[in-house]
């Protein structure tokens, strides 16, 4: 008799707001699926942090890591440090919410909020407090709202609000004002870009921001990230534009005084064309993670196939994602509307649960003729898995508890047709021949 050859799973219990359902993707998005994917069903771990844990506001705005693996979040009420283990409020001067955060390369955070920027500087026994900046600005100069971007860069910190853009450098504020409003800026590789309404993408050449040629192509595309790409054969130095409603677009490097965007046409397309833009990074295997307002997130490899979505139905608590941020132990935060959540997303483990139709304990699970079973203490499931949405359909008849499943081929010499399998199952240790049960199968 030929041999089958089984795998062992191990199943897991968890404890506490670890959610692990299956991976959501629907349907009409499975077409963006990187073929590597189509086996990979199932859901990456995730911890939710409620607002009734870290004792703040339910909204956050902004996250970053400093240089000891401290994760910092902008709350709407203050600055919230968080070491692993306990949180910690840190409010500023205004009591305003935290817009955004940047950290230069002494490793000191620079904090936006609204109507106020400033650093996070240590005391005597080096527990942090927020030192604001605004006494370096003129009176004349400080009517501004929400600080949406800071960046530090090698020309000094930029602060940058809907009409006024502030660079921090040498102890000295130098400000630029809108001509129209400021939508969002950008840092790519130490240069500034900002997207000026009804104008267009500008750069900032020396202390003057510029409207390049092909610049005026966004004057009425809004656009929330410009993202640096590196190593990848086909898009190799180019910087790759995220935009609201128009999918994403790169420039060249080298061209890079000319704004001359051309679309990039990705398998993910239709999930991009149809939700609510909102932030974007790169994770560490040049994936690209897109936060939306309305959907989660999703993310695409370098080849623009979609590997992951992540949402509700995934375990994430909430699917406004205001912020994002990829930290050294490859787990990849969001800040949202409704608390925050950090996915294991480099996790070599996926889950099943009761979202994926498995009801009961699991006792034991096999592949067999390419569909794969799982015994419970409900009764027997199978998935055919044929796309990357898996779910699990019971197998008529067998509706008491299973042990244990062993795949098992018949012999060349069998009288059965060849197309025939048989899955064995163990109800109880057996003392009797043993029934055989005819299950679904693949031609």
């Amino acid at each position: 008799m030929r041999h089958a050859l089984c795998a062992i799973t191990c199943c897991l219990v968890l404890i506490g707001n670890y959610c692990f359902p299956q991976q959501s993707i629907s349907s009409d998005e499975v077409d963006g699926l990187h073929p590597s994917m189509i086996n990979r069903a199932g859901s990456l771990p995730i911890r939710n942090y409620s607002y009734t844990e870290y004792h703040a506001g339910q909204t956050n705005l902004a996250v970053i890591q400093d240089k000891r693996g401290i994760m910092y979040f902008g709350n709407e009420f203050c600055v919230l440090e968080y070491d692993g283990v306990s949180w910690r409020s840190i409010p500023v001067t205004n009591e305003s919410s935290i817009r955004s955060f940047s950290m230069d390369r002494q490793g000191v955070i620079y904090v936006g909020a609204q109507g106020e920027f400033g650093t996070l500087e240590p005391d005597h026994i080096g527990k942090l407090h927020y030192r604001s900046l605004l006494s370096f600005v003129n009176e004349k100069d400080r009517d501004f709202a929400d600080v949406w971007s800071s960046f530090a860069t090698n020309k000094g910190i930029y602060f940058q609000s809907s009409n006024k853009i502030f660079r921090w450098k040498n102890q000295r504020i130098k400000i630029w004002d809108a001509e129209t409003a400021f939508h969002v800026m950008f840092n790519v590789n130490n240069d500034i870009y900002v997207r000026q309404w009804n104008l267009g993408l500008m750069k900032m050449v020396g202390d003057t921001l510029v409207l390049g040629p092909g610049g005026e192509q966004f004057a009425d595309i809004r656009i929330y990230a410009m993202l640096l790409l590196k190593g990848i054969t086909k898009l190799r130095d180019k910087i790759i534009i995220l935009t609201r409603g128009h999918g994403l677009f790169t420039i060249p490097v080298k061209h890079v005084g000319h704004l001359h965007a051309r679309p990039w046409q990705t398998m993910a397309n239709d999930f991009l064309l149809n939700t609510t833009i909102y932030n974007g990074i790169f994770l560490n295997n040049n994936s690209l993670s897109i936060g939306t307002l309305d959907k989660g997130a999703a993310v695409i490899d370098s080849k623009g196939f979609l590997t992951h979505i992540l949402n509700k139905y995934s375990g994430l608590q909430d699917e406004s994602i205001f912020g994002q941020y990829f930290d050294s132990k490859n787990n990849l935060w969001f800040t949202l509307d409704n608390g925050i959540s950090k996915v294991e997303i480099n996790s070599p483990l996926t889950f099943f649960g009761n979202k994926d139709g498995l009801e009961g304990t699991v006792e034991s699970v096999v592949r067999h003729d390419g569909i794969l079973y799982v015994a419970t203490a409900s009764g027997l499931y199978y998935s055919e898995s044929k796309n990357s949405s898996t779910t699990f359909q019971p197998v008529t008849g067998i509706e008491t508890e299973c042990w244990n499943l062993l795949s098992i081929l018949p012999s060349e010499q069998s009288e059965e047709s060849p197309h025939v399998k048989h899955l064995l199952l163990y109800k109880e240790i057996p003392r009797s021949p043993l029934p055989l049960y005819p299950l679904p199968h693949s031609e």
